[in-house]
């Protein structure tokens, strides 16, 4: 299966901080992914996306063609790469990496990420275990006692697992939920970066 990739880059004078393989989980709105998108490529990130299904098993097959094109694409590079999705496209990242084993996927960022699902094959909190992606950026646009308590489960099961997960929550909407989240995540990323 093959996708078909849309790419920002950053600005010409901006050095490239690494690659974001994005999937906006809101496949109706292509002027919103592109924000998103020129919004990472903005902050020093080289953005990859392509057009998502709407069915269930289908963006998880895109996303998971998506993760393959990139990692072949820029085989060539030694950018650091991480996954990062808003609300169903945050869970399809996550349940995208689970299973790649490519050292250069060093994380996934998801915002308002549905962390657990009925069908045990699409849950990110059931294929957590097994996961080959190590490290988390969670970030939660609303504080509700069900992301609350879903973030809780997975942060512990993720310890069971020698996996790390940061938690946040965004403090106060500056834009859109959605991308004040996908700025709390860098932010956190880079952060993060610092440290090691």
């Amino acid at each position: 299966m093959s996708v078909s990739a849309i790419v920002r880059y950053p600005p010409v004078d901006v050095l490239s901080k690494g690659i974001v393989v994005f999937n906006s989980g809101n496949n109706d709105d292509e002027a919103l992914s592109s924000d998103y998108l020129d919004y990472i490529a903005m902050r020093g990130y080289i953005a990859v996306t392509c057009p998502f299904s709407n069915s269930e098993n289908k963006m998880l097959a895109d996303s998971k063609s998506l993760l393959r094109a990139t990692l072949t694409v820029f085989s060539e590079s030694h950018l650091p790469m991480y996954l990062a999705g808003v609300k169903s496209g945050g869970r399809h990242m996550m349940l995208a990496g689970s299973d790649c084993d490519s050292a250069r996927v060093r994380g996934i960022l998801a915002v308002d990420a549905e962390l657990d699902w009925p069908f045990p094959e699409l849950s990110p909190m059931k294929k957590l275990p097994n996961s080959k992606i190590a490290s988390f950026l969670l970030v939660s646009s609303m504080e509700s006692p069900e992301m609350k308590m879903q973030m809780k489960a997975f942060m512990e099961i993720a310890d069971c697992h020698n996996k790390t997960v940061t938690c946040s929550v965004v403090e106060k909407n500056v834009t859109t939920p959605e991308l004040d989240g996908i700025d709390l995540c860098l932010d956190l990323l880079e952060k993060q970066k610092i440290k090691e």
